[in-house]
């Protein structure tokens, strides 16, 4: 694939044929395509990280968590249901911001440019992510 670059600038994103280093548009830094698609393989390879742990630690979780007091496979949990839906919510999100981080990878690797919709939607879901894990931690997420 022929290598050009892309200007970082939010608002400018001008591409450039070969490697260029300063943004002829606006005189901001320029990334090269085969950077973005390392930093893409990278992302792709912490979402499926994310998404699986998360989806794994999910799977083994819920049968003890769907029914406080009862022992299962040896353990037993004794929160509440509303606080094991708050968990489930919380690792749903997380599940969520690795599926974005596959979907952004493979933008990257493909194109060998960034998606500023893709990061818009991560920043989004991680800033949700990070309320609400506080929200509960501080017990003011409703119950």
């Amino acid at each position: 694939m022929p290598e050009f670059s892309t200007c970082t600038k939010w608002r400018c994103g001008h591409r450039a044929d070969g490697t260029v280093a300063v943004c002829p548009k606006c005189g901001g830094k320029m990334e090269t395509s085969r950077r973005v698609r390392t930093l893409g393989w990278i992302m792709l390879f912490l979402g499926i990280f994310l998404a699986g742990f998360m989806g794994y630690i999910s799977w083994y979780l819920y049968p003890t968590m769907a029914n406080p007091g009862k022992e299962i496979g040896g353990t037993t949990y004794t929160g509440t249901t509303e606080a094991a839906t708050k968990f489930f919510g919380i690792f749903a999100l997380v599940i969520f911001l690795g599926l974005v981080s596959i979907a952004g990878g493979i933008w990257q690797i493909t194109t060998g440019r960034r998606s500023r919709i893709v990061m818009l939607i991560a920043m989004i879901f991680a800033a949700i992510l990070i309320t609400a894990a506080w929200l509960v931690e501080f017990g003011l997420l409703g119950d």
